[in-house]
């Protein structure tokens, strides 16, 4: 049987027009969004600044708010596999479920036709997978000779209620961050409860006829978990409880880590962590912020796709034009957020921009006299 299938599409340029005024409206509200967004971004990193610089200044003072802290975990009990009868006295416990599935994948190719129609070619081709997720075979192009049966075992996820940290309870909502997940030995197969045929294959229990050659509806599940060690952590206690920290929009709890680690490489952990995730924020609003704006003008490019030559002469200028108005915009955004949480950076970048215009306006002006006054001489 041939897997490949193609179909072909028409979207008449009416239709399209139709649509682009409909993401242009998305588009304001993505762009609109973005902004908060830089702010938003701008207030925690200042914030974290804070945290940093308080916990390098204060955490030897046994008095503040903040504890250095390195024991090692307990429980007082067993999480168990009610299925599969695995068992652990770790914090954690995962069962990673994954069928062999058959997927649909699709590859489309959209090329402009004249008077601004659109043609799309679809070719689906199916595959098969070992996906942590069923697959609905029923909403694929071709659903015959790729039907995919009902998951059997779901992927399970369990956490103690209880785990002491020395003489100290860590609250609930920091177990979370204990997820220094390990492979969870399951060499005695026969001790497990199983359904039908099960091998060990790689530490993974695989449910089927042979697991070098896996048939559709075949399983392969994987066990994890958390066990108890040594970690080192910087934390608030009241009274024996431990809390996360907040670091001003919402209670965090990143200055921890497995092992023997100092308080120092903790904080210096948690400022790489939420250097990079700053940078990574402004990336993500500005992507919003242009894309929301070109979608913003996109009515525009479809509109003179009914001329071929007016869509390639269009599209590059908008394009380009878009980015430089996000980036203003996005300057401009994130000077404004400076003003509230970083003033000295914020007045740096005004007089930078100033010292530009005022440089770019005075050379025009010389220019200008120059120009004239050659004018005069001739």
């Amino acid at each position: 049987m041939i897997s490949l299938i193609t179909d072909t599409i028409l979207i008449p340029w009416h239709v399209r027009l139709i649509a682009s005024f409909k993401s242009a409206a998305f588009g304001i509200l993505i762009a609109l969004l973005s902004l908060p967004l830089f702010v938003l971004n701008e207030y925690q990193a200042f914030h974290d600044t804070q945290l940093i610089k308080v916990l390098n200044e204060d955490l030897d003072n046994r008095d503040n708010d903040y504890q250095y802290l390195q024991a090692e975990t307990k429980t007082s009990s067993e999480l168990v596999d009610e299925i599969f009868g695995v068992k652990t006295d770790g914090i954690h416990l995962n069962r990673t479920v994954f069928m062999y599935q058959w997927q649909e994948v699709v590859k489309s190719k959209t090329k402009k036709k004249i008077g601004g129609k659109e043609e799309i070619i679809n070719v689906y081709d199916y595959v098969k997978t070992f996906a942590s997720h069923p697959i609905d075979s029923s909403k694929f192009k071709e659903p015959q000779g790729h039907e995919n049966p009902p998951f059997k075992f779901q992927s399970t996820h369990q956490t103690q209620k209880s785990v002491s940290l020395g003489d100290y309870n860590l609250s609930s909502n920091l177990l979370g961050y204990l997820n220094y997940f390990e492979p969870l030995d399951i060499k005695n197969i026969n001790a497990i409860q199983v359904h039908g045929l099960a091998y060990l294959q790689n530490n993974h229990l695989f449910m089927g006829s042979d697991p070098d050659v896996p048939q559709i509806g075949n399983y392969k599940i994987k066990f994890e978990h958390v066990p108890n060690r040594q970690i080192s952590l910087i934390a608030q206690v009241d009274q024996n409880i431990i809390l996360p920290i907040s670091n001003g929009l919402f209670p965090i709890f990143q200055f921890i880590q497995p092992g023997d680690v100092s308080a120092k490489e903790l904080i210096q952990i948690y400022k790489d962590e939420t250097g990079e995730f700053t940078w990574i924020v402004r990336f993500v609003a500005f992507v919003m912020l242009f894309s929301g704006l070109f979608m913003l003008v996109y009515p525009l490019i479809v509109f003179c796709d009914f001329v071929p030559f007016l869509s390639s002469f269009v599209h590059k200028p908008l394009f380009s034009l878009v980015f430089i108005v996000a980036a203003i915009l996005a300057l401009c955004t994130l000077t404004l957020s400076w003003i509230f949480v970083r003033p000295i950076l914020a007045g740096t970048t005004i007089i930078l921009m100033a010292t530009v215009y005022s440089y770019r306006s005075y050379k025009k002006l010389a220019d200008q006299i120059e120009s004239d006054y050659d004018d005069q001489d001739e």
